[in-house]
């Protein structure tokens, strides 16, 4: 089973657009109009893997955050440049998902009996994205 498309709703869309694409490396496809809020909305896919899409809808701040947890299993290379724009966009890089962790930087889980190093950012709709690379 994979991830066929993510529906995220979004204070800002524009804002939430930006992070999406400046630090995860995803682009704008195409627009769209909601179906629930009327609203435009954005499809986002990554270049080198187009079967992964995310919707990027507008929300009433109510529904927020929507969802609350998305984590990304990253190769080695796309894990460094990530981190790399997130410190250097000063973004609050966490090792673990609480939003008042105090351990910064990259940290370490296991998943299935897979050992991982995983970083934590959010994003501007208050969404707890998680980057993870196999160790």
């Amino acid at each position: 089973m994979k991830i066929n498309h993510l529906i995220i709703g979004c204070e800002d869309i524009e804002l939430s657009k930006e992070f999406y694409s400046s630090i995860l490396g995803f682009k704008h496809v195409n627009s769209f109009v909601d179906t629930g809020t009327k609203k435009e909305g954005y499809v986002l896919i990554k270049e080198q893997d187009t079967e992964l899409e995310i919707l990027l809808v507008p929300f009433n701040e109510e529904r927020l955050p929507s969802p609350q947890h998305i984590a990304f299993e990253v190769e080695n290379v796309n894990f460094e440049s990530i981190l790399k724009i997130a410190n250097d966009k000063k973004l609050d890089v966490r090792a673990m998902p609480p939003l008042d962790c105090k351990i910064k930087g990259v940290g370490t889980t296991e998943v299935r009996g897979k050992k991982y190093e995983r970083f934590y950012l959010l994003d501007p709709s208050r969404i707890n994205i998680e980057l993870m690379r196999l160790c």
